[in-house]
């Protein structure tokens, strides 16, 4: 199950419709299961999986090569899109409404951040991940080290740790790039965010409010096979 760009095209391979259409429908930097939600659906949709096997015109392949961003680029979404709207009817409205989330805010006291140093960040080889731009190191068991980041690429962070439970969003006003570091717990009763708390940076995370994009379904069909 999943997605795999390919020099000449795209598969998605066993996945539901529900899941191709938030997926066309996602907005750049947006989470899928957070940023999008499906009204109005069949059943079926949700869970008859489907495999999709498109292929780009000769003509556009350099353009479809130089827009792959390893994500999902517009020029698949708008693939996607179309072969939903050829192969199941696909006809729908969207709407757009307020879901909770956590804001990513400087605390009371102002944020104790280190401007990051300039040059290229050190990259330790198996003990380092990318995120946006910057990293994220996890040579300690009890510590992620961050270099070079941004506030909007911690909050991208704090999402995926919150096992996308929630969307966190940068509402810090900052706009450098930084290194720090943050607990981590390994213990398994300790879960979601409370396993990396912004202890030290003078940040918080507080209640907030995030609009998604609503998929209203006003009709699809059934594909035919092939």
């Amino acid at each position: 199950m999943g997605t795999q760009y390919l020099p000449d095209g795209y598969k998605l391979d066993g996945l539901s419709l529900a899941y191709m259409i938030r997926l066309a429908y996602t907005p750049k930097g947006g989470y899928m299961n957070l940023s999008t939600e499906t009204r109005d659906a069949p059943e079926w949709l949700n869970t008859d999986l489907y495999d999709l096997d498109a292929r780009v015109a000769l003509e556009d392949q350099p353009a479809w090569q130089k827009a792959q961003d390893g994500a999902v680029s517009e020029l698949a979404k708008s693939g996607i899109l179309e072969a939903l709207k050829e192969r199941s009817r696909l006809v729908v409205h969207t709407t757009s409404a307020q879901k909770s989330c956590l804001n990513l805010v400087v605390a009371s006291h102002g944020a104790k951040l280190k401007p990051a140093d300039p040059g290229p960040p050190k990259i330790v080889p198996g003990k380092t991940a990318k995120i946006g731009e910057g990293f994220w190191t996890f040579e300690r068991d009890d510590e992620r080290h961050f270099v070079g980041v941004s506030m909007a690429e911690l909050a991208m962070r704090l999402t995926g740790i919150s096992n996308f439970q929630s969307i966190v969003q940068d509402k810090t006003g900052l706009t450098g790039r930084y290194d720090f570091s943050l607990p981590w717990y390994q213990d398994p009763e300790v879960t979601g965010l409370d396993r990396m708390p912004l202890t030290g940076t003078g940040l918080a995370l507080k209640p907030g409010k995030v609009p998604i994009i609503v998929i209203n379904i006003d009709h699809v069909e059934k594909p035919e096979p092939n």
